[in-house]
């Protein structure tokens, strides 16, 4: 949940305001949003876990946000970090 929290917001936050540069497979997302999303998001998570499984969660979480799906993120979103924090140590 602390990467879906912190994440979206931030990549909301900063793609609205500064977002220049649309992903090819997202228009409405921008790199500077996932950019922003992602390294807020690994910051808030090390104080919870370690750095690989920060930075995993972190990636795996952006990674769902961005994609075009049709299912709500919030579901997404939680189910895959979850499934990617239990495969690292």
């Amino acid at each position: 949940m602390t990467a879906l929290s912190a994440g979206d917001s931030a990549s909301t936050l900063v793609g609205v305001h500064w977002g220049r540069h649309r992903l090819p497979f997202n228009g409405a997302k921008s790199y500077e949003g996932l950019l922003a999303g992602l390294l807020l998001s690994f910051l808030v998570c090390l104080a919870f876990t370690s750095p690989i499984r920060a930075l995993a969660a972190s990636a795996v979480g952006m990674l769902m946000e961005t994609l075009p799906l049709k299912a709500n993120d919030n579901v997404t979103v939680p189910i895959s970090v979850g499934a990617a924090m239990s495969v690292f140590p």
